[in-house]
């Protein structure tokens, strides 16, 4: 994987949840992600950025756990990829636990 992180996914039905170690500040992702991505963000009512890629939804929340909800289950590498680029983003040296 690119950038030095390391992100594993546990596989939930179409579901995959992974966390990275550090928290995430939302203002500052959102700001990131909106200029490349679809993103979704409402810092008085929810405490998650939501980005809409193709192929599934990449929910990021404040603690540093991440949700894929996938629509093609079959699409899975290509979506992990996509969130690992976005995690990227955020800081290269991010990587998961669990």
């Amino acid at each position: 994987m690119s950038g030095g992180v390391e992100v594993d996914y546990k596989v939930c039905g179409m579901m995959l949840k992974g966390r990275i170690k550090n928290r995430i500040n939302l203002d500052k992702l959102y700001q990131l992600l909106n200029e490349k991505y679809s993103a979704e963000y409402n810092p008085d009512i929810t405490n998650r950025v939501i980005v809409h890629l193709p192929d599934a939804s990449v929910l990021f929340f404040t603690s540093g756990t991440i949700q894929i909800y996938l629509k093609d289950p079959c699409k899975k590498e290509e979506t992990i990829n996509e969130a690992n680029k976005i995690i990227g983003l955020i800081n290269p040296d991010f990587s998961a636990e669990f």
